[in-house]
């Protein structure tokens, strides 16, 4: 109807245009064209009356009313919640993506095909393009579907972001349809611990809540570790006290690893005085480890000097181990330097995180720094580590040390271990090493017979 008034309405416009010009053309006295020359106002008065009021009407005829407008905004909220599997086999949604881009394609694909094709696209940035495409569409009963498609195609454990970035996304709009159905479909912490930070990141009482409505086992909750790790960006004290709710194990040591970078950013008496605030002390000396680890990395020598300063001694061994390999991969002699200050004990636990890295820097100079501590309580655990460490390079200082070991049962297995792999990449040398060394027929044998099988 609008269509049709506003081509009459220009046929009344081109009907007055050509009247004027045809009364001019009639009408070509001198007076009258001095006449139209002196008002062209006058002549010309229709025509703007007739074009202001077709402009008028196309104005209003495009605009729409409040209550149009509202039915529109839910029919488009409502198709946007459709599942995926209705978008994806509609033909108006398929024809929409195959003219938009070479990507949209995916579109008129199966669900399960449409899911795997974006897995296996080897472009990350691609891949998360089209993911966020497809999440856009869900609602929860599609997000459910996409999930179980994901599972099907085996590539949960390769493709974990994407994993991680769709358990994001329902938790944002249905936290406990997609807890539920982590607990019927998933036999690992993984899912239940994004969606549980992503809840806990926007409502952190209703998660919270929920956990402890819901786990029902009479031990301290391992799933807090997931509220923790929502709520640590934006309140590191609450996520400290939730943390101190849980009993020390795997979860509450993860929990605590969303929350030390924060804590490794603070200064040395806030760092200080938010280790005191932990109540476990198993948890307080893995806690002082993991800042210790994060700080040597910035400024190993303030760390040490802070290192040294700490009361517990089962903090300050938890950090000396950590600090002590964090400057050695920066400055080896500075490391050994401060190592060789501590009591003999710290300096056992020091060289325990130390040896490996030396071992492979510079072989050596470690076999001989080792021999000095041939006495001390953890040499086994030292000589060991260089071992390892030092028999694909240099395995003849490798197997120097096993006789060293005051062990005669790791004697044996380091031996056997020592000479199966040197036999594997140098076979000539490693019978010429046996042959000069005291080594028994037995252990000849079976390594060279080991090696011809």
């Amino acid at each position: 109807m609008a269509a049709s008034a506003t081509l009459l309405l220009l046929i009344g416009i081109y009907k007055t245009l050509k009247d004027t010009l045809n009364y001019s053309s009639l009408h070509k006295s001198p007076t009258y064209n001095a006449t139209i020359s002196m008002n062209p106002k006058t002549t010309l008065l229709p025509v703007f009356w007739l074009v202001s009021l077709s402009a008028a009407y196309i104005i209003g005829s495009k605009m729409k009313s409040p209550t149009q407008e509202t039915v529109t905004d839910k029919e488009s909220i409502h198709d946007a919640r459709a599942s995926y599997r209705e978008k994806s086999s509609s033909p108006k949604a398929s024809s929409r993506a195959g003219s938009s881009s070479k990507h949209a394609s995916n579109d008129h694909k199966p669900p399960l095909e449409k899911v795997k094709s974006i897995l296996l696209n080897n472009d990350p940035i691609t891949r998360a393009n089209d993911l966020l495409k497809l999440i856009k569409r869900l609602d929860s009963n599609g997000f459910a579907q996409v999930i179980t498609d994901f599972q099907a195609t085996g590539m949960a454990g390769a493709r974990q972001s994407e994993y991680a970035i769709l358990l994001h996304a329902w938790a944002k709009i249905d936290p406990v349809e997609a807890l539920y159905y982590a607990e019927r479909n998933s036999t690992s912490n993984f899912a239940r611990q994004k969606i549980l930070a992503s809840w806990a990141a926007e409502n952190p009482d209703s998660a919270i809540q929920w956990v402890e409505s819901n786990y029902l086992n009479n031990d301290k909750n391992p799933w807090l570790a997931g509220i923790v790790q929502g709520i640590v960006d934006t309140d590191t004290q609450k996520a400290t006290q939730v943390l101190n709710s849980m009993t020390f194990s795997t979860h509450s040591i993860n929990a605590l690893k969303a929350i030390t970078p924060h804590i490794s950013r603070l200064s040395q008496q806030e760092v200080t005085q938010w280790l005191s605030e932990i109540e476990s002390s198993r948890l307080r000396a893995n806690a002082t480890g993991q800042v210790a680890e994060l700080l040597a990395h910035t400024d190993p020598e303030a760390t040490s000097e802070w290192v040294n300063s700490l009361e517990s001694a089962q903090d300050k061994s938890n950090a000396i181990n950590k600090v002590a390999l964090a400057w050695a991969t920066q400055d080896l002699p500075k490391s050994m330097a401060w190592v060789a200050s501590l009591s003999d004990t710290e300096q056992a636990i020091a060289t325990n995180g130390l040896i490996s890295h030396y071992a492979k820097e510079d072989p050596e100079q470690a076999s001989a720094w080792l021999d000095n501590l041939i006495n001390a309580s953890n040499y086994d655990t030292l000589a060991t580590k260089y071992i390892t460490n030092t028999i694909k390079d240099e395995p003849e200082l490798a197997l120097a040390k096993v006789p060293t070991l005051k062990s005669e049962a790791r004697q044996r297995s380091y031996y056997n271990y020592a000479l199966s792999s040197w036999i594997n990449t140098d076979s000539n040398a490693a019978e010429a090493w046996m042959k000069n060394n005291d080594v028994s027929d037995e252990l000849y044998q079976r390594i060279v017979g080991r090696k011809r099988q």
